[in-house]
């Protein structure tokens, strides 16, 4: 299991918990580096996988927003993995003999996880109120 929500462990949780290892938050060019490998590799052993001419640049433009925090490492992963398998079944169904991953197939992924993140956050925050609440 991974958290960035350290600070907010209770006891109870932390009691079940082995062993704790810190990674620090990754910056924007981090991001950028893990994108790049993760697709370069999935270039590799995906036979006639093709990456569109400004998929890069508008990721990185997307990375650079103050409210692309959330986006890490993790989720990266499963953005492009999400982005390959659609990619790959659009091209399936049209006869393509390569797959495209393109900003028009990630950006719907992308939206995706940025609600469900927000969502998160929301729940969070009302479980924590409830929680103070239950306290006091």
């Amino acid at each position: 299991m991974t958290t960035n929500q350290v600070k907010e462990i209770d006891i109870a949780f932390e009691s079940r918990i082995t062993v704790m290892i810190p990674y620090p938050q990754l910056g924007r060019e981090q991001l950028r580096v893990v994108l790049r490998s993760l697709i370069d590799l999935a270039e590799q052993n995906i036979k006639g996988l093709k990456v569109e001419e400004n998929f890069y640049d508008t990721m990185y433009h997307y990375l650079e927003d103050k409210k692309a925090t959330w986006i890490n490492g993790r989720v990266l992963k499963s953005l492009v993995k999400s982005a390959i398998s659609l990619a790959s079944s659009e091209s399936e169904k049209r006869g393509l003999e390569h797959i495209i991953l393109s900003w028009k197939v990630f950006l719907p992924l992308l939206n995706q996880a940025e609600e469900a993140n927000n969502h998160l956050r929301e729940q969070i925050t009302m479980f924590r109120q409830m929680n103070q609440l239950a306290r006091s």
